[in-house]
């Protein structure tokens, strides 16, 4: 998890904590793959104590063993940030 940025390592401790190492892995790549990607949302959905307090929420439902409240509020906070990057104006946008 070297040359994350803590926001990041987040969402790879989450995977990490669904005890599947491939799960792990592959987030963790993909934010490394993705990085300039990730730079970019992060522009966009410029929204960061509501970005940190979901992922507190998040948090606090896969430490109360929450399942199914930790899949709720990450498909809920997905969902925000989707929305917000399809309002977003990106320019255009080359073929």
């Amino acid at each position: 998890m070297h040359g994350f940025r803590p926001a990041l390592n987040f969402h790879v401790e989450l995977a990490a904590a669904s005890g599947n190492g491939l799960l792990r892995e592959t987030v963790e790549a993909l934010l490394h793959v993705r990085a300039t990607e990730q730079t970019e949302i992060r522009f966009r959905y410029d929204d960061r104590q509501r970005d940190h307090a979901e992922h507190l929420e998040i948090l606090a439902a896969v430490r109360d063993g929450d399942g199914a409240a930790a899949e709720h509020l990450t498909r809920a906070h997905l969902t925000t940030i989707r929305e917000s990057l399809e309002a977003a104006d990106f320019g255009e946008v080359a073929p």
